[in-house]
Parts: structure tokens; sequence; C-alpha cells
């Protein structure tokens, strides 16, 4: 399997190849698995991902205009949605929801700095100790009986995360880990810093922290995107012979682009230097009736 930093077309088919075995990342025409069977599943998340804003306006493909191999493989050969909803559009609430089925009343937490003791490896929490985040209690996530990945594990799952979970991030890998809620963990830690170095380890039987050379790190960039991409096929290559031999994977990539700081890759940073900043309806436009969150953020001045 070729580790490329920058996804060449057979890696691209490669990952298609699973994907196609993925009903929960895309719906297709083929008859689903004969009961008793349980399918391979790919989910892809990506973060902040405005469907209709393409180059120039509101459009009907909006960012696939430029992504054109997610296009042909995922809306030409696949399904996609004229209207979907979350229950709560905002970030750790959303997630977590997703995550364990429930809606944020049963998640609801006022207080989103509670200290929590660490089950193992105090030195891999010190910028994580809540299990809160956004008021949402996302201790549900973790847990073996109630959450996505831990459920999946538990029904026989070769489960594997690559990428952002939840905002609390290194509390939710180390909780998953102690539940014993899944198989493997390749995800960064600095999840915000699309450059981040650290990245969290589990292999099934311990846990550790590898921090990138950035002048030399593995598959020649430290782009977020291309390093989850990357780790996550390592792992597919061999989860898909342990599937051949009876044990299903699932496979979660959680790519926190395009959310801020919304830095291209190096490769793609030409692909909108052409274009100006859309004035759309939206521009600009003062919220009184919004959010406490859009609410705060005061409109921009002549100046600026």
């Amino acid at each position: 399997l070729p580790h490329l930093s920058i996804p060449s077309p057979a890696d691209i088919m490669l990952l298609w190849r699973y994907l196609l075995f993925a009903p929960l990342a895309i719906a297709t025409a083929a008859p689903g698995p004969r009961p008793g069977i349980k399918p391979n599943l790919v989910f892809i998340l990506t973060d902040d991902q405005d469907r209709v804003l393409g180059r120039e306006n509101y459009t009907e493909l909006g960012s696939m205009e430029v992504m054109r191999t997610v296009k042909s493989r995922l809306m030409d050969e696949g399904v996609w949605f004229e209207n979907f909803f979350v229950n709560t559009p905002i970030c750790c609430p959303s997630r977590s929801e997703f995550f364990t089925g429930r809606y944020f009343h049963n998640l609801r937490s006022e207080d989103s700095t509670i200290p929590v003791k660490t089950r193992e490896h105090p030195e891999l929490v010190a910028e994580a100790s809540a299990s809160t985040c956004m008021h949402a209690n996302t201790t549900s996530v973790s847990l073996r009986s109630h959450g996505l990945f831990g459920l999946l594990t538990a029904a026989g799952y070769n489960t594997g995360i690559f990428g952002k979970t939840t905002n609390n991030q290194q509390w939710m890998l180390n909780e998953l880990v102690g539940h014993k809620s899944v198989s493997y963990i390749d995800s960064p830690l600095d999840y915000n810093d699309f450059n981040g170095l650290r990245y969290y380890h589990f292999n099934g039987n311990a846990s550790a922290v590898e921090k990138l050379n950035p002048h030399r790190a593995r598959f020649g960039t430290t782009y977020q995107t291309a390093q989850i991409g990357n780790r996550s096929l390592a792992w597919l290559d061999g989860a898909a012979k342990l599937a051949k031999r009876g044990q299903p994977f699932f496979a979660y990539l959680g790519f926190h682009a395009p959310h801020y700081p919304a830095e291209p890759a190096p490769w793609h940073r030409h692909l909108m230097q052409d274009v100006k900043l859309p004035v759309t309806p939206n521009y600009n436009l003062s919220c009184p009736d919004k959010a406490q969150h859009i609410r705060q953020n005061p409109g921009l001045s002549e100046r600026a």
C-alpha cells in the first residue's frame, strides 16, 4: 500500500474500494447484506463544510465545484441530500448526539469544567480534565454500552478512530481506551492546529503519544488531513485482511478541515487565488434573534 502525503489516484481508488462497503457513509443501489452478515463500515466526517457556497455564490454543487474527485465518487456514484438537519448545529453537542443517538436534553450539563480523575496515563491528559464540552456531557460517547464505538466493538467489530472525536479529545480518547470501547486509535491531539505534531496511539494493548518531526514527518507532511487519510489507509489495509477472516471493521475518519483556522493544504492553496469573497445575502448581517454564540460576533465595520 503506497503511503503518499498527496493522495494519488491509486490511493483514492483504494479508499473508494473500502467505501463501497460503507452503508453509513454512502447509500448505494446494491442489495443490502444478508441477515446475520455484519458489513464493513467507513464513516467520514468533515467539520463546517459548506454544502452550497461555491466559488462565486450559492450553487447546487457548492464546495464540490473544486472537489471533483469527491464529487465523482460520493455524489455521482452515491446519494446526496437536498435537505439534511442535525439536532444541535454546533460542534461538540452535535458530535455527542450523533455518537450516542441522544437528544441534547439527555446530554446537557450545566458545568463544562467538571474535574474528572483519569483512569490511566495521566501524562496524556494534562490539557483535558473534563467530561463535558460546550454544555454537553460526553461520558456516554465513551461507554461500551452506550456509544457508537463501544457498541460496535462489543458486537465484534474491529474499530479504528482517526481524527477528532469530541472537543475534549484527550479525555475522550483515554476514556474510550479505559472502557475497552475501541480497537485502535491514531488521532491528532492538537486538532485545532492543522500542522499539529502530537498524535495519540492505541494499538489494542497500550497507548502513547507520538510527536512528529516537522522536518521528517511521516507521509512527507505534517498537514492534518493528509496525516489522517494516510494513517487510516494503513490501518484499513490490515483491517481488510482481518475482515476476510471474519472480523468486520468500522473506521471513523474525523477530519477537522475545513473548520477554523480553515488552513488549506499547501498543494491546494492555489485553487481559489482567482476568487473574490462572495457577497451573499448573509454577508455581515446583524443577527439579534440568533443563538448567543452568533449574536456575540459584531459585524464588520467600514474600516474592516
